[in-house]
């Protein structure tokens, strides 16, 4: 029993490195590829989406072919590769999902020209507020105080990161109104994408449930009885077509032929797009195992931690941690403690098990980077207690009202905030240091 528990735990730290490490290499990946001028001599950006998305589709549908392929030799009794193959749903159903997924990760590629990582990704975690609000509102559910809370700090955390003044650096001077200008406008058409990015991701989700309806439970997310890899391969395929036909159409704005020939002239551009497309391939295999041997639970813990070293890791190479303050890092981390509240459920009542089959499906036709974060946030009530193979256990009793206050809402809330008061004289110490020695120079 113990040697199983050893195994377990191992694989659940195994999967959790993979996650962490595909997942971070993906989110760099992604904002070098939409930013970076180093491609070219002559400091052309790669601005295609479309063409993004091609590659994208291409290797996943390519992935769960190989799996198709692999499980058709492993199990020649439940059909062979033609019948596997065959789509199991009308093929408007997968259209209408790729078209929803493809305007989904053509804003949030888009966005990533006009805002940083980290406010593409705080946006992304912010999404939960308005779910609650239409969803008490609307459609009359009742959700746990708990929740709220989650999503009043994760508001509070966006909106300190918004409104917190950047840094004034040594060598600064007032901007120009040209400056400005073009700032408020990059701002307003980030704004704009991010806006776009929540909304279709969002209606991929219903749009899915709604044409595939609920699909039955499996233990194997890749195995005969489970929806993921005929949606994995089919929508991929839709997808990659209406990237094309887009990226087709972008010739008359003049857009298709110079990123083609950005693409065959760029060797680093060829080899980042490719890593990047075989990372989020890789990524989805391994989140859809996490989620079968180990829960959603653990893989929402795993994929909060990812994102939030994903931000820190963006900042530090792109270089956007001199571009915010120290009260805005303190916003961050709110948002991070806000998430946090929310996938704890030490204090909640015993939960029965829910069908996760349709969630791991949904998981296929994502995007392989945040889009995974709406999965898991939809399959996570799913997995109760256990996520390490032990058995489970009566329930504990309530426990006192002030110390779940005090555990489970002050203490993650009080975290960053006595962080930041403790490196304040640090930090500002050294922009004064630098501020002066500026001067002297």
């Amino acid at each position: 029993m113990v040697n199983i528990q050893i195994t377990t735990r191992a694989s659940l730290l195994l999967h959790a490195a993979g996650l962490i490490s595909i997942y971070s290499l993906y989110g760099v990946l992604q904002e070098k590829i939409m930013k970076s001028s180093t491609y070219s001599p002559h400091k052309e950006h790669f601005t295609s989406s479309s063409l993004l998305i091609v590659f994208n589709r291409l290797f996943s549908t390519s992935s769960g072919l190989a799996i198709l392929m692999h499980k058709t030799r492993q199990q020649p009794e439940n059909g062979s590769f033609a019948q596997r193959l065959k789509p199991a749903s009308p093929y408007f159903a997968y259209a209408l999902v790729a078209l929803c997924n493809f305007l989904s990760t053509s804003c949030q590629y888009q966005a990533l020209r006009y805002v940083s990582y980290t406010t593409q990704s705080l946006a992304k975690t912010s999404k939960m507020v308005p779910v609650l609000i239409v969803g008490a509102v609307v459609w009359r559910k009742k959700y746990m105080i708990r929740e709220w809370v989650a999503a009043g700090v994760i508001l509070a955390g966006c909106a300190t990161y918004l409104f917190a003044a950047p840094p004034m650096s040594h060598g600064s001077h007032p901007k120009t109104s040209s400056l400005s200008d073009h700032s408020a406008l990059a701002g307003i058409l980030g704004a704009a994408y991010l806006v776009g990015y929540l909304f279709f991701d969002g209606l991929v989700s219903t749009t899915q449930e709604r044409v595939f309806g609920k699909n039955p439970s499996s233990s194997d997310p890749f195995g005969p009885e489970s929806p993921v890899l005929d949606q994995m391969i089919w929508t991929n395929v839709f997808s990659a077509s209406i990237a094309v036909a887009a990226s087709v159409a972008s010739t008359a704005v003049g857009d298709f032929w110079p990123n083609v020939k950005l693409l065959l002239t760029s060797p680093s551009l060829i080899w980042d797009v490719s890593v990047f497309s075989a990372a989020s391939a890789l990524g989805l295999i391994v989140l859809l195992n996490t989620i079968a041997s180990f829960g959603a639970l653990s893989s929402s813990l795993i994929m909060t931690v990812r994102q939030f070293l994903s931000i820190l890791i963006n900042a530090g190479i792109f270089g956007n941690f001199a571009s915010v303050s120290l009260l805005g890092w303190t916003g961050v981390f709110w948002v991070a403690s806000g998430i946090w509240i929310k996938i704890n459920r030490n204090y909640d009542p015993p939960k029965q098990p829910r069908n996760t089959a349709s969630s791991a499906a949904a998981a296929a036709t994502s995007e392989g980077d945040e889009a995974k974060e709406s999965l898991l946030l939809r399959t996570e009530h799913a997995s109760i207690g256990n996520t390490l193979g032990e058995e489970v256990l009566a329930p504990p009793s309530p426990p006192v009202a002030y110390k779940q206050v005090v555990l489970q809402y002050l203490v993650p809330i009080a975290i960053p905030a006595v962080a930041a008061l403790l490196l304040a004289p640090f930090v500002e110490g050294r922009s004064s240091i630098s501020l002066e020695s500026g001067t002297i120079s």
